[in-house]
């Protein structure tokens, strides 16, 4: 069983923790293209995909990043941004092949009362 630790304040860091009996293998994978805490995040296949969150400045981001786990060198691709507009704090969830982005807060920092499939 996996785990994966996406960004943080002022973080752009991945890490997969990886249980192994008895202990825990930690592997850092490539970081995130900005720094993103309260980012929404969810695995859809073997891909990690990373929305919005605040960046170093503390603003809310409309960003997409992906990551292909599978991938023989993940590197981190860019998506279109989030039509949801700047977001952070939001539940992402996998659902078949598409994201689905529920809540969070906007860059003014007021809740967000929205739903995207994405």
């Amino acid at each position: 069983r996996d785990w994966l630790v996406v960004g943080g304040a002022g973080s752009a860091a991945v890490h997969r923790f990886a249980a192994a009996g008895d202990s825990v293998v930690i592997t850092e994978l490539p970081p995130l293209p900005a720094p993103r805490a309260r980012a929404g995040v969810a695995l859809l296949g073997r891909v990690l995909h990373v929305i919005g969150g605040f960046d170093a400045e503390g603003r809310a981001s409309a960003s997409a990043f992906a990551l292909d786990l599978s991938a023989a060198t993940p590197a981190w691709r860019e998506l279109t941004p989030y039509p949801g507009g700047p977001v952070a704090g939001s539940a992402v969830a996998a659902n078949f092949n598409e994201l689905l982005v529920v809540g969070g807060v906007d860059a003014d920092g007021a809740p967000v009362a929205s739903a995207w499939s994405y």
